[in-house]
């Protein structure tokens, strides 16, 4: 139980296709292997009633929008934050 601003979380790459995250947009399609941190901002209260969280990614889907090489796929994907 508690009060909750921000949520992190890592991807990583040791899933079978040994990929942290592999998109296509109208660029093209893109993967890496990187590390990538997703952050979520927002006040959550945990409680004993509330159990539920709800993330919003549109921020995060929008920035990968824009990506037009695997290089950038990290640099995009932390340089914004979902919502809860």
């Amino acid at each position: 139980p508690g009060t909750y601003e921000r949520i992190e979380f890592d991807l990583d790459s040791d899933c079978l296709s040994a990929q942290t995250v592999q998109l296509t947009n109208s660029n093209g399609s893109f993967q890496t292997d990187d590390s990538i941190k997703i952050k979520f901002n927002g006040t959550f209260v945990v409680d004993q009633s509330n159990h539920v969280l709800d993330l919003f990614v549109q921020n995060i889907t929008s920035a990968l929008n824009t990506v037009t090489n695997n290089s950038e796929i990290s640099t995009k994907a932390e340089s914004v934050s979902g919502t809860y």
